[in-house]
């Protein structure tokens, strides 16, 4: 057991961590302040950690974060468990003596037993076969393990930290992960909550990545356009913060003036996020469209794109492609007419 400073500097020591290894502002919404703030609070104990959530949201970010903070002078081990064989994990977290087993000509030390006092970080624990499943749980109850084919009792130091985007309960129920193993690893639940949670840390985010890519690249730092954060905002993030860093990087090398604007925002496949935007379910719709007016059509268009920017006129008329000024004589000829539009913000 380490000895536990001053909240405060486990919380800086986490948020400097995290700048440094992602690097990314924290971000201010309350999801994330709790499962820092949980973070904060185990980071000085030896106390296992859960780390769970979705694919890209950070869950190896957070566990690095918490080693840092944790004052262990010898290193974190990420060890993968998802997508590598079985036999040739067991040997890689737990080592084996000279013929183990076929090919095993020297004695190989595994990761558990090389992290000393430091951390083992399990990338997607819940992808551990039973086997290898049984033997951690041992090595966590006893403290101790033997390399495999061998007899010579090792100690196990290691903090030890994992992360899941698995539903672990459910897996226990389809009995593929022991309750037991998740009970030990779950002692702390650290919850990192997707992006598409976070609402304002979207733009900190955005605005982050574009300051530091565009320096990478050397090419100009730009600001996004009112219209942009708002297409920011509104999309769903499905690969989370890294998702979003890959979609402002390629912003970053496409834009071109002044600022980032809606049209610069593409997913992997050249898809623009503006495109997706209008085309999703309840927008106006082709077969909607037949027998109605130039004039109706337009009009559905802008109270639509309206009522998705919260009432932010430049935002509308930016994603319109209109001015601002074209876009109040439009609304005001609306009111004339006793139309609903929507109130600015």
């Amino acid at each position: 057991m380490f000895p536990s400073p001053q909240r405060e500097l486990i919380a800086a020591a986490i948020a400097s961590v995290i700048e440094r290894k992602t690097p990314v502002r924290i971000g201010d919404h309350p999801a994330l302040a709790r499962a820092v703030a949980l973070a904060t609070a185990v980071a000085q104990t030896s106390a296992p950690v859960l780390v769970t959530g979705e694919n890209g949201c950070g869950k190896e970010v957070m566990a690095r974060a918490i080693h840092e903070a944790s004052g262990r002078a010898q290193p974190l081990y990420a060890v993968e468990c998802a997508g590598v064989a079985a036999d040739l994990l067991e040997s890689e977290l737990f080592g084996h003596e000279a013929g183990a087993f076929p090919g095993a000509v020297a004695r190989r030390i595994g990761r558990l037993e090389k992290a000393g006092h430091g951390t083992i970080f399990l990338r997607e624990v819940g992808r551990l076969a039973p086997a290898t499943q049984a033997r951690l749980l041992a090595a966590m109850r006893d403290q101790r393990f033997n390399r495999i084919g061998g007899d010579a009792v090792v100690p196990f130091h290691a903090r030890l930290i994992a992360s899941t985007s698995m539903d672990l309960e459910a897996a226990v129920q389809a009995g593929s992960f022991r309750a037991d193993l998740l009970v030990r690893l779950g002692l702390v639940r650290v919850e990192v909550p997707p992006l598409r949670q976070r609402g304002g840390d979207v733009a900190q985010l955005a605005q982050h990545f574009a300051t530091r890519l565009a320096e990478a690249d050397g090419l100009p730092s730009r600001a996004f356009s009112d219209a942009a954060l708002v297409l920011l905002s509104r999309y769903d993030w499905p690969g989370n913060v890294r998702e979003l860093e890959d979609c402002i990087h390629r912003a970053v090398l496409l834009a071109q003036g002044p600022a980032i604007e809606p049209q610069d925002l593409v997913r992997s496949d050249g898809t623009r996020l503006l495109d997706l935007e209008l085309a999703e379910p309840g927008d106006l719709q082709i077969e909607s469209l037949v027998g109605r007016t130039v004039e109706e059509v337009e009009r559905e268009l802008i109270l639509q794109t309206l009522t998705r920017c919260h009432g932010n006129r430049t935002s509308a008329s930016s994603i319109l492609g209109i001015s601002v000024r074209t876009m109040r004589n439009k609304l005001r000829t609306f009111i004339e007419a006793g139309i609903a539009v929507a109130p600015a913000p």
